[in-house]
């Protein structure tokens, strides 16, 4: 297409509608043209990529093309295209969306807008597993997943998993995520205290100093109860610990090793905490065992 061809209209016209990927050959102006636009996308849908970002953003027209094939909005990605889908699904409750045709589960996720685009579909995992190692290491884009997904923080390069900021966000959504935290944030204590109030079990990915602390390990056990199975082995064999534990919920008792389970036992039982039957006691508990009281 020659300069006089493609500022002509009618020519841009034409040859678009052979062939509608033209149109990045036309010029600005009818590259705004929303006629031209229209012949182009209906001859190709990926001509979407070169009109013009007026175009693009104004959500009647893009709801217009959407309305008449939904796979414009795959090629869009940006905010209008979101509003766009969001209104097709609110209009769509007895007629479903054909979303296989919007999102492409191949989609290789190499933008900001193509992350933002992809989690209207899937969680920030996936969206994440999906992106190029640029992404990954982009703070912008594994916040927006970890804060979606905080899963997502397994995806993340060893440089943002070593991040105090994304971390914490990503055990705020999910305290497991600590899983993938770097070994010096595993031994940061709000980083800690904020996975495990999320999720007891946290405890296990935690520092070896830290499951050592009593004020966690009571945190995460407050919690889940079996966590305790996760903490030191001097907390877990710390009879006084495991008793103050023990009143809130005795299945502690089940994950400390037996001998101190069976003191414990009998000192809630003394104090009036725990009844059951006397000769079941005797036949299940040593009674040689002496109780601390």
């Amino acid at each position: 297409m020659n300069f006089i061809t493609r500022n002509l209209k009618s020519s841009v016209l034409k040859a678009v509608s052979k062939n509608g990927l033209e149109l990045a050959n036309a010029s600005e102006k009818l590259k705004d043209d929303k006629q031209v636009v229209t012949f182009a996308i209906r001859q190709n849908v990926q001509a979407c990529k070169y009109m013009s970002d007026r175009l693009a953003n104004d959500e009647r027209f893009i709801y217009s093309l959407a309305k008449e094939n939904i796979e414009v909005l795959s090629n869009l990605h940006n905010e209008t295209a979101t509003k766009v889908l969001q209104r097709l699904r609110d209009e769509s409750k007895y007629n479903v969306v054909d979303e296989s045709k919007v999102f492409n589960d191949k989609m290789v996720i190499d933008s900001i807008e193509k992350v933002k685009w992809a989690l209207n579909f899937t969680s920030g995992a996936v969206v994440l597993d999906r992106a190029t190692d640029k992404l990954k290491d982009d703070i912008e884009a594994v916040l927006i997943c970890v804060r979606d997904k905080g899963h997502a923080l397994y995806y993340a390069s060893s440089r943002l998993q070593d991040t105090r900021e994304v971390v914490m966000e990503a055990v705020k959504q999910d305290g497991l995520s600590l899983m993938s935290a770097s070994d010096r944030l595993k031994d940061d204590d709000e980083i800690v205290k904020t996975a495990i109030s999320n999720y007891g079990y946290a405890l296990r990915f935690a520092s070896a100093r830290l499951r050592n602390e009593r004020d966690m390990v009571h945190l995460a056990c407050k919690i889940e109860p079996w966590a305790i199975m996760y903490a030191s082995a001097e907390i877990r064999n710390d009879v006084n610990f495991v008793y103050d534990l023990a009143q809130y919920n005795k299945l502690i008792l089940t994950k400390v090793p037996k001998r101190v389970a069976e003191r414990v036992t009998k000192r809630l039982i003394r104090n009036g905490l725990w009844r059951v039957d006397k000769v079941a006691l005797e036949e299940n508990l040593d009674e040689e065992i002496n109780i601390e009281q």
